[in-house]
C-alpha cells in the first residue's frame, strides 16, 4: 500500500502486479504511464465538509450538493468502494498505489481505509488526510436509484461495463 503524489505516481516504473487508484480534480486526467495491473480513475476536489455544515446551511435555506462543486460525495464514494473492492477480487495485485495531486490528503484517506480495512501498516499518527472522504468511505452516504443511476451514465452503469470487460474508466 502506497500514497503519494500524482507527479510520483507519474515517474513510478509501472508494475503489473499493482493497481493505481487515481485520483485528480474534476474534468483532469493524470497521464499514467501505460503498464499498470489495473487504473482506476476517479475525480474529485480536495475539499471537505460535514454534517454541521449542511445543517447550517439548510438553516438558513440553502441547499448543500457536494457534488455539484466537485467536493467527494456519493458518487466518488461509490466509485471508490468499487474500484477497492475490484482490487480486492483481482488475484493478481499483491500492491496498491494511490495518488493524488499532492498524495496527502485524499490519497492518505483512501490508503487508511484500505490499511484499516485489511489490517495493513499505515502510520495512524498522520492526521493530514482529507477527513470528509474518510468519513465517507467509512459511512457511505444513500445512493440514488438505480434507475437514476444507469439514466445519468454513473458508477453503476461504470461498475457494469467493468464486468463485461467494456469500461471505459480504466487504463
Amino acid at each position: 500500500m502506497t500514497y503519494l503524489s500524482e507527479a510520483a505516481c507519474i515517474e513510478a516504473r509501472p508494475r503489473m502486479d499493482a493497481a493505481v487508484i487515481s485520483i485528480t480534480e474534476p474534468g483532469r486526467k493524470a497521464p499514467l504511464n501505460e503498464g499498470w495491473g489495473a487504473v482506476y480513475r476517479i475525480q474529485f476536489s480536495d475539499a471537505e465538509w460535514d454534517d454541521g455544515m449542511v445543517e447550517r446551511l439548510q438553516a438558513r435555506g440553502m441547499r448543500f450538493d457536494p457534488e455539484s462543486k466537485g467536493f467527494p460525495g456519493p458518487s466518488s464514494t461509490a466509485e471508490l468502494l468499487v474500484a477497492i473492492h475490484d482490487i480486492e477480487l483481482r488475484g493478481a495485485v499483491s500492491h496498491v498505489v494511490v495518488h493524488c495531486h499532492a498524495g496527502r490528503r485524499r490519497s492518505a484517506a483512501v490508503a487508511r481505509f484500505i490499511a484499516q480495512r485489511h489490517g495493513l501498516p499505515f502510520d495512524m499518527s498522520y492526521d493530514g488526510y482529507n477527513r470528509t472522504v474518510f468519513r465517507l468511505l467509512n459511512n457511505p452516504p444513500q445512493r440514488a436509484t438505480v434507475a437514476e443511476d444507469r439514466a445519468a451514465g454513473s458508477w453503476l452503469t461504470r461498475w457494469w461495463n467493468a464486468i463485461q470487460g467494456t469500461d471505459t474508466h480504466r487504463a
